[in-house]
């Protein structure tokens, strides 16, 4: 007993006293009378202060219920906090599993994402890379392009300032001023050299910037090259109007031909204006007063043909009313050399030429009468309604050797001035029936319609005629 501690002896005396207090508690609860007369106290009692009327069975109810069930254990009622709890603790592998699995998908989408997203932000930058690469070679070009233009603006901005035109001087002064305005927008433009993921987006906005000063440099470097060449023509243009004004063929052709005079003029007024309004029209108007002095040498050409048809005619000592057909012929041809109609002018004179031998020769004004040529028709006519009829011989004109002479004459139904070898000539119905009877053999026995004296154009037509000057029918 010595050995033992105070500390010992208290634990062993409290030990002592919690077994004689749980075998109270234990005895008082199994003594059932007492502990039942001690439950229908307080059942009493409860009842009573909370005013409620009770008997003896009542309580004995109670009593029972309580015995009935006081050994029970009622789980309390959980909170939804503690259910979720317990749900997941309870089921604590399915969800760990399932945890496990979400958050590999997580970590696998990112890690997709992220290499989505590194592809992208390389392919952009690839195809930054390439527009910039595109974008330096376009910008060389326009320095080679301004390189270009600008020895070809020295080889046409080489002639001495006074002897240029005005209108060269004022494109030249716009060409260089626009060439100077093109290569220090050039100088400004910077294409992006070091492009890479990280920075593509910062060298594409400078790319697109510099991309619209590439237009606008490519743009007025096109309009430089058709000013160029608007400036080569114009001087082009206007060393050509210095020459031909010098010229011999100008100097002797205004005055005589008027036309040429107002060609050049308008020619000068084109130049004065070609700065502005191209020169395209001054190209034109050049053109056409170089036709016009090309077209002197054969205007000379028909006036010297016309001038020896009229010497042909005055030999043949013509009548004043013949001659005055003549005078009328030549008077129009002139007056279409006046104009440069050198096809009209060429067409009078080609019908004078072929009325001499009809002029200079006596002939015989027949009715053809070959086999299978028609010897006269007959028109019928229907206008406003009212039908007419005329009838024509089909004749020809034949000279002392028996050659088939031209004849000059008005048609009747177009009023052309044609020349012809074979024409109808009109006559009376009767003369027609008679001429028709004539033939029924296959040959006519009188022939003859006129005759016509030589160097003379007036036909003396016989009386079977219809009239002293009968129409004359060109086609039938």
């Amino acid at each position: 007993m010595d050995k033992v501690t105070l500390a010992e002896q208290m634990g062993a005396m409290a030990i002592v006293d919690d077994l004689r207090h749980r075998k109270l508690i234990v005895a008082e609860q199994l003594d059932l009378p007492q502990r039942r007369e001690e439950v229908a106290r307080k059942i009493r009692e409860y009842y009573q202060k909370n005013g409620v009327v009770s008997d003896d069975e009542l309580i004995e109810r109670g009593v029972r219920e309580f015995f009935a069930t006081r050994l029970m254990y009622e789980q309390p009622k959980l909170g939804l906090a503690a259910r979720v709890a317990l749900r997941a603790l309870a089921n604590r592998r399915i969800y760990l599993r399932s945890s496990l699995i979400g958050i590999a998908l997580c970590a696998l989408g990112f890690v997709s994402v992220s290499a989505v997203q590194s592809a992208y932000h390389h392919l952009q930058a690839s195809s930054v890379r390439s527009e910039a690469s595109s974008a330096a070679v376009g910008v060389s070009d326009l320095a080679s392009e301004i390189e270009r233009q600008r020895t070809e603006f020295t080889k046409l901005a080489g002639a001495e300032p006074d002897s240029r035109p005005a209108a060269a001087k004022r494109l030249s002064q716009r060409i260089a001023a626009s060439l100077n305005d093109a290569s220090k927008k050039l100088e400004m433009i910077v294409v992006p050299s070091s492009i890479h993921p990280a920075n593509y987006v910062v060298a594409q906005r400078t790319l697109d910037g510099s991309l619209r000063d590439f237009g606008a440099v490519k743009s007025a470097l096109w309009r430089n090259r058709e000013s160029l060449e608007a400036l080569a023509q114009i001087q082009t243009a206007a060393t050509t109007l210095e020459g031909i004004e010098s010229s011999r063929s100008y100097q002797d052709g205004i005055d005589r031909y008027p036309e040429i005079r107002h060609l050049f003029l308008n020619a000068e007024m084109a130049l004065a204006s070609s700065d502005k309004e191209g020169a395209s029209e001054l190209t034109q108007a050049v053109a056409e007063l170089q036709a016009s002095l090309g077209k002197l040498m054969a205007s000379d050409l028909l006036t010297e043909r016309a001038d020896a048809l009229r010497r042909i005619f005055d030999r043949m000592n013509l009548t004043a009313a013949d001659g005055a057909v003549i005078n009328a012929i030549l008077g129009e041809a002139k007056v279409s050399l006046g104009q440069q109609d050198l096809s009209g002018a060429e067409s009078y004179l080609n019908r004078l030429e072929a009325m001499i031998p009809f002029a200079e020769r006596s002939l015989s004004l027949q009715v053809v009468s070959r086999s299978g040529e028609k010897s006269g028709v007959e028109r019928i006519y229907s206008e406003n309604g009212v039908k007419g009829q005329a009838y024509f011989a089909i004749a020809e004109a034949i000279d002392s050797a028996g050659n088939v002479v031209a004849v000059p004459f008005t048609d009747v139904e177009t009023d052309a001035k044609v020349v012809r070898k074979v024409f109808g000539v009109r006559i009376s119905k009767a003369e027609f029936e008679r001429l028709r009877a004539d033939k029924r053999d296959g040959h006519i026995d009188d022939r003859e319609l006129g005759a016509k004296r030589a160097s003379t154009l007036s036909i003396d037509w016989a009386p079977r005629t219809l009239g002293t000057q009968p129409d004359l029918l060109m086609n039938w």
